[in-house]
């Protein structure tokens, strides 16, 4: 299938592009994935980091967890995305990158807003599962905000070679977050 292969081409990180397609094949190590594989995992491990209720798999960590789908909405609305959220990888990645062509988005940031979105869920998973870090929505949110200008920011300076502009803006933002600053 093409459309998986369609953020290749997406003004970001090459591990940000190799996480995405490992993702809409299914191929992260996730918690329900690492338990096939014969790793041994307690119940409480098996469980989604996010809410803790329900076993953690790629549609669930990513996209049908309550909380996961409210973080979906929160950036939809701050970008003027309307309409439901999916549940399931395939489906989201087509629908926003669908909104976003609709948006006459440039080639090459179409699947960013994507991207950057489950790049930082998976992040902070695994805040939760290895550091045992204790995840807060406003975090995430932020970080996905930050991640979508930086990543813009980035590629757009890039070829002017103000690469340590960007990287002073990114660590403005950080401080931001840290020292409670609230920048918009």
């Amino acid at each position: 299938m093409k459309q998986r292969f369609w953020f290749w081409k997406t003004d970001v990180p090459f591990k940000i592009k190799a996480f995405g397609w490992r993702l809409l094949a299914n191929r992260l190590p996730t918690k329900d994935l690492l338990a096939i594989r014969g790793i041994p995992l307690s119940f409480d491990a098996s469980l989604c980091s996010f809410c803790k209720i329900d076993s953690e798999n790629r549609d669930r960590s990513f996209f049908s967890c309550s909380f996961v789908k409210n973080i979906w909405r929160d950036i939809a609305v701050w970008i003027g995305k309307e309409g439901l959220v999916e549940d399931e990888s395939h489906s989201s990645f087509m629908e926003w990158h669908s909104f976003c062509i609709s948006k006459k988005v440039l080639d090459k940031k179409v699947d960013i807003v994507w991207l950057a979105i489950t790049w930082a869920l998976w992040l902070s998973r695994n805040e939760v599962c290895f550091r045992e870090e204790v995840w807060s929505f406003d975090n995430v949110v932020w970080n996905i905000k930050a991640l979508m200008l930086v990543i813009a920011l980035a590629y757009l300076f890039v070829k002017d070679n103000f690469v340590n502009e960007v990287v002073f803006l990114f660590r403005f933002f950080v401080a931001s977050n840290i020292y409670g600053l609230d920048i918009g």
